[in-house]
């Protein structure tokens, strides 16, 4: 069974969350936006760790990836 080519950014936001992002509109201000949801998400660059924030970076990103068809 062949999956749908038009899944995989879907698929991959949800592991890759700014990648995926930066994929569909470059360094512009929603990659940023995810970029720093992301920081506090996982508690990078000394930011507080904030665990309730990955699904807020999964959605963010579903969002732009959907909203840039």
């Amino acid at each position: 069974m062949r999956l749908a080519t038009n899944s995989v950014p879907h698929r991959q936001s949800f592991y890759f969350t700014s990648w995926s992002v930066h994929r569909r509109v470059g360094f512009n201000n929603p990659f940023r936006i995810n970029l720093v949801i992301n920081l506090f998400a996982v508690g990078g660059l000394g930011l507080p760790v904030l665990f309730g924030m990955w699904p807020v970076t999964v959605i963010h990103a579903l969002w732009v990836i959907l909203a840039r068809k």
